[in-house]
């Protein structure tokens, strides 16, 4: 059964996406994973680079 909470992960892994749309700190319709990016750390990754 689905549950309507959002429970937030631990970052370990980045990968690239495109997206339709961003509401808050959330992807939206549409998003589409493009590849993994093993030449990236979570930590150099923010909302602010999407914006």
């Amino acid at each position: 059964e689905r549950s309507g909470e959002w429970e937030p992960v631990r970052p370990e892994l980045v990968v690239e996406v495109r997206f339709d749309h961003v509401t808050g700190d959330r992807f939206r319709h549409g998003t589409k994973f493009l590849r993994w990016r093993p030449d990236k750390a979570p930590e150099q990754c923010t909302f602010e680079q999407i914006a």
